[in-house]
């Protein structure tokens, strides 16, 4: 009886070596055929996106039907539209959706003399800037050090309701 069990013990053991070899091999093509799938869906992937990158570049980021024709400016105070144009960046000639609006609206309410600013687009081709200007209230009279010399000179600083500074330098602005 124990010669019998040890018998019957390699005769398992055989038979789990036999059974490994080939669970092994489809455990194998199983791990490969799940790589080629994944690296399929990967190149899939990014090829529409480098596809899709490239139809835009050539077809809608540089289609001169969408071009800005127009840039209206209004403004509600003394601000000359030229200089609102060079503050916002803005020219003729650009694609108006590969314009970043908020980023032009940020610009432009970084001025000192801006309040608020809206930016607008309406296609094809014009461009809608409306500025709310800030009124200032007080004219201060302060000295500051002037770059080249280091010299105390006087400056006048304008403010607004808030008690911000509205402009240090008018340059050529007239403020009431």
């Amino acid at each position: 009886m124990f010669g019998k069990s040890k018998k019957f013990e390699r005769q398992r053991k055989l038979e789990v070596r036999s059974r490994s070899k080939p669970l092994q091999a489809l455990r194998l093509r199983m791990a490969a055929s799940a790589l080629a799938i994944s690296s399929g869906i990967v190149a899939c992937l990014l090829v529409c996106w480098k596809g899709g990158e490239y139809l835009l570049e050539r077809y809608v980021y540089t289609n001169p039907a969408l071009a800005i024709r127009h840039v209206e400016i209004s403004s509600d105070g003394i601000i000359p539209a030229d200089r609102i144009a060079t503050w916002a960046n803005v020219k003729v000639g650009e694609n108006l959706l590969r314009l970043d609006l908020s980023r032009i609206k940020r610009d432009l309410e970084l001025m000192p003399l801006i309040e608020s600013a809206s930016v607008e687009r309406v296609l094809p081709g014009e461009l809608i800037l409306r500025v709310h200007e800030r009124e200032p209230i007080a004219r201060v009279h302060v000295f500051a050090p002037r770059p080249s010399d280091g010299l105390l000179e006087r400056c006048l600083i304008f403010l607004d309701v808030q008690g911000g500074p509205v402009h240090t330098d008018p340059g050529g602005l007239q403020l009431h």
